[in-house]
């Protein structure tokens, strides 16, 4: 899908709507030339870089500088900001959600877990191959894989494996 700046496109991975609207989206971006990012009014954003050399982000007071693998940033998505490439095109990851709706918070996984959550939990398997343990059963995510784990009640889940899984927990708000 184009950007709304219309100077690239973007992969939407997973989106979720609601009788009320835009709540929260994932997406992975080919970042081939320096320019602003696209407006988006009353969106938090967090930007993961996947592979590249990097890419400064420029806002009005500050920078944040992605130059590892997995680094990121996070901004409102109606915060001006320019992107400038370190050194050539690069791809990142993009997490959306409607700051009045919902929050997300990232963790990085680098070796197996256990984890207790409400939240709506979505692992994506940015490296590697990783095996999931989730109400008894077993299940393989090899490399790239999304698997969403629906919010709600408590829940408890495992990940094995090698490689690099991270982990997005969106917490709809309650008022």
């Amino acid at each position: 899908m184009p950007w709304r700046n219309g100077l690239g496109t973007t992969t939407e991975l997973a989106r979720e709507d609601t009788e009320t609207g835009f709540l929260w989206r994932l997406s992975r971006a080919d970042v081939t030339a320096d320019g602003p990012f696209s407006d988006f009014p009353g969106i938090d954003r967090c930007l993961l870089l996947l592979s590249g050399a990097g890419l400064k982000l420029t806002f009005a007071n500050r920078e944040a500088v992605l130059d590892a693998p997995y680094a990121s940033a996070e901004f409102a998505g109606d915060e001006p900001v320019f992107c400038t490439l370190i050194d050539g095109p690069c791809q990142d990851f993009n997490i959306m959600v409607n700051r009045a709706r919902a929050s997300a918070k990232i963790a990085i996984a680098r070796s197996p877990f256990s984890a207790s959550t409400s939240a709506r939990t979505l692992l994506h398997v940015l490296q590697g191959a990783w095996v999931l343990q989730f109400e008894g059963v077993e299940t393989a995510l090899p490399e790239d894989s999304l698997v969403l784990l629906k919010d709600g009640e408590e829940k408890r889940f495992s990940a094995s494996g090698q490689g690099i899984l991270l982990r997005i927990d969106i917490q709809r708000c309650t008022s």
